[in-house]
């Protein structure tokens, strides 16, 4: 669909008659699946079928020769990393283990945005119909512009659907999406607060325009669709599932829910499992396409070694062991436009030391903690992430958010129901001392909706804190 930074697009898009829109939706669908169901993705996604069951040896065989060959391509033909290993004095023969991805300097967003000319490989820069141009949404309002090669675009969805094979989901099912889908005027007050591509059964929802008076249309519409597959942000899906049990309704039962783009809390899982009666896979990526972590039907955190090399890093620079909370620095080798090696995704995450008992002979993570900037300091030095725990058995708090401007205050947004008490608030206080100590004051702020970010998502938590006071290892 129309994305949040084409203005022009969107503006001439809401001014369209319904079923115009529908028809756009549908020409959507079918561009998009021409772009990404050719020659390319078959074969990746024919690989992968066999791969997901491979032993750990001969997956770490298979990403150790992608990976080194990716790393000496980028010396040979990307400026950034050809500039960088001159002035170490290194070449493309200093490149022969797995262990020499140390050779290259860790890389952030800021670095990219401003050297993104220099990282687009030459053999890429006139092939521009080689070339899929995508942006990321940016949580701190810095979204960046990056170049994808054709084979790179079609080689991730082939990982996205295989991850939804995994629940039975096949590309021609009915499928509804809660994402960043911008179609609808944000000033809208009344349905429709969707698109229909009737052509290729999918339905594409707002998710900013959720709200206890909507909830029931977006309801009775996912009753009309009935859909096989909902997939979005666990924010939105959480609220229709909200909206589901409140109302009682029944007749939306999909054969399972996908989540993205935000981190899944434990309440909200617990809400859509109940309300969908299915269960929900998490998936992790993004636009940068540097890694792939995808929930099996299990529910283990698989880390997909034939998409990329993910490195789980302390503050020292040496790899976390199983349990230690870690950063992942990303190598995706799959995009040879524009290589990205050593990219600091922001996020953070907890390695495990078991397997999983589906078979798949992947890392596992226990858990994804969410973004480096997203932890709570407190004055007495304490650095907390995954504060979801704290509304686990606040039943009559239908939302929250955590906001901190200054270390000695926590602001804690909540958008209650209509059974919310002085006891309620007293529990979750008690349940917020106990994680985050006495050092730090609580204003709570009682608010009607939650604001979403321009490409729809939720924060659960906002940091402003200086980056320089979150040290949080």
């Amino acid at each position: 669909m129309v994305s949040y930074s084409e203005s022009k697009w969107r503006r001439f898009f809401w001014r369209l008659p319904k079923f115009l829109q529908d028809t756009a939706a549908s020409l959507y669908g079918w561009h998009l699946d021409s772009k990404i169901f050719n020659g390319y993705y078959r074969k990746t996604y024919k690989f992968l079928e066999e791969s997901q069951w491979h032993s750990a040896d001969k997956l770490r065989d298979y990403q150790g020769r992608q990976l080194i060959s990716f790393l000496r391509y980028a010396v040979k033909n990307v400026p950034y990393y050809r500039d960088y290993f001159a002035r170490q004095s290194l070449t493309v023969e200093d490149i022969r283990t797995v262990d020499d991805l140390k050779l290259f300097p860790l890389l952030d967003k800021e670095t990219v945005r401003f050297n993104a000319d220099r990282l687009i490989a030459e053999p890429y820069r006139k092939r521009t119909s080689q070339v899929v141009n995508v942006h990321t949404s940016g949580t701190t309002g810095k979204g960046l512009h990056l170049k994808l090669s054709k084979e790179a675009f079609q080689r991730e969805y082939a990982f996205r659907y295989l991850h939804l094979s995994w629940a039975g989901i096949k590309p021609n099912m009915k499928m509804a999406f809660f994402a960043g889908h911008p179609v609808t005027p944000p000033e809208r007050l009344s349905p429709p607060f969707w698109a229909e591509d009737k052509i290729n059964k999918r339905i594409y929802f707002s998710s900013q325009h959720i709200t206890n008076a909507t909830l029931p249309i977006y309801i009775d519409k996912l009753k009309e669709f009935k859909p096989e597959l909902i997939r979005g942000y666990p924010s939105s899906v959480y609220l229709i599932g909200v909206g589901i049990l409140e109302h009682g309704a029944k007749g939306v039962s999909p054969k399972a829910v996908f989540t993205n783009s935000e981190t899944l809390l434990g309440y909200q899982r617990e809400v859509i499992e109940r309300a969908f009666s299915c269960k929900v896979f998490d998936w992790y990526g993004n636009t940068e396409q540097v890694a792939n972590i995808v929930e099996c039907e299990r529910g283990n955190r698989h880390v997909k070694a034939e998409h990329s090399f993910v490195e789980f890093l302390k503050q020292d620079g040496m790899p976390a062991k199983p349990g230690e909370l870690a950063e992942m620095v990303c190598t995706g080798f799959g995009n040879y436009a524009m290589p990205l090696i050593r990219y600091r995704v922001g996020d953070m995450a907890v390695l495990s030391d078991r397997g999983c008992s589906c078979g798949r002979n992947d890392l596992i993570v226990d858990k994804i903690v969410g973004r480096v900037e997203d932890i709570v300091v407190t004055p007495d030095g304490r650095h907390v992430g995954r504060l979801d725990h704290l509304f686990k058995d606040m039943l009559n708090v239908k939302e929250a958010q955590i906001v901190q401007e200054m270390i000695e205050e926590l602001k804690i947004r909540i958008v209650k129901r209509k059974g919310f008490n002085d006891k309620d608030l007293q529990l979750l206080e008690k349940e917020a001392r106990l994680r985050l100590g006495n050092s730090i004051r609580f204003q709570f702020e009682f608010v009607d909706h939650l604001e979403r970010e321009p490409s729809g998502k939720l924060r659960f938590v906002i940091s402003r804190i200086p980056r320089d006071a979150q040290v949080i290892f």
